[in-house]
């Protein structure tokens, strides 16, 4: 019988500190969420135990109401703190001056797999379980399916983000890429079921400007997508440096796809032309 679980997890760019043990349903988590990143050539995500005992009682305090949110009201029973930032500086994290606390959540997997897998998907989420400056996670586990990631930067002064100048998802050449996502929070572009966007990252404090932008099938034919970038979209305004290509509907099964792209990240004018193929639905 597969195991449920509720997963909270807090991403911080912090000195490693003594962490705790995890469980073997967070090490696994963990483990499926450095795979990803070390393959796009950022780094491994160290445990931290300040952060991890934040995201245990995020995680209980959401299976207990029953609830998908990022924020814990004062009234009720099992609160912390309001925000990501208030829950781990109650429990000892001391936030250093523009230190800042991002979350993203997932509910109704029974397998981790199945989550980190739809956190990708998101055009809200991917570019955040794939930032450049995050070093260390807090992993919380809840026996309620469902997966809640935070990300954050105590802001400890400036530090050289570790990864490729751009990034591309899916990548040059990958292979076995689901055709299809859905039930991303918010809904882009008022879009239940959609194809896998493609994303363009380059690095944290730099802006991603974009002159073209598209994705053809095998025929040669362009697929009808829609550009999702800050401001325009208001979700991706704290992301200049993120751009996602999304197709309005389901991409073909077992198919080539090709993506060329033109854009620029201040003086840096960049072309990129790659191809990527899709599994099974």
């Amino acid at each position: 019988m597969p195991w449920l679980f509720r997963l909270f997890l807090l991403l911080l760019m912090l000195p490693a500190l003594q962490a705790q043990s995890l469980s073997p349903a967070a090490e696994r988590v963990l483990a499926l969420l450095n795979r990803e990143r070390v393959q796009q050539g950022l780094q491994a995500l160290r445990p931290q135990a300040q952060l991890q005992a934040a995201a245990q009682a995020h995680a209980d305090y959401l299976a207990l109401h029953q609830q998908t949110s990022h924020s814990q009201e004062r009234d009720r029973e099992l609160f912390l703190g309001e925000r990501p930032a208030d829950r781990a500086r109650a429990l000892g994290y001391a936030e250093r001056r523009r230190g800042v606390v991002a979350e993203v959540f997932v509910v109704g997997h029974e397998e981790p797999e199945a989550a980190i897998q739809h956190l990708l998907s998101g055009p809200y989420h991917r570019h955040v379980l794939l930032s450049a400056t995050a070093e260390e996670a807090g992993v919380g586990v809840n026996a309620q399916p469902g997966l809640v990631i935070a990300l954050g930067s105590p802001g400890l002064g400036w530090r050289e983000p570790v990864g490729p100048p751009i990034l591309l998802w899916p990548g040059p050449d990958a292979h076995h890429v689901p055709p299809e996502a859905c039930c991303e929070q918010p809904r882009p572009a008022n879009l239940d079921r959609f194809g896998m966007p493609v994303s363009i990252q380059a690095l944290p404090g730099e802006r991603l400007s974009v002159q073209a932008f598209e994705l053809e099938d095998e025929a040669g034919q362009r697929v009808d997508t829609v550009l999702l970038q800050g401001p325009a979209d208001p979700h991706l305004r704290l992301a200049p440096h993120v751009a996602y290509l999304l197709p309005r509907q389901p991409l073909q099964a077992l198919s080539r796809y090709r993506v060329r792209a033109t854009f620029s990240t201040g003086w840096r004018q960049m072309q990129r032309e790659w191809q990527f193929h899709t599994g099974e639905r």
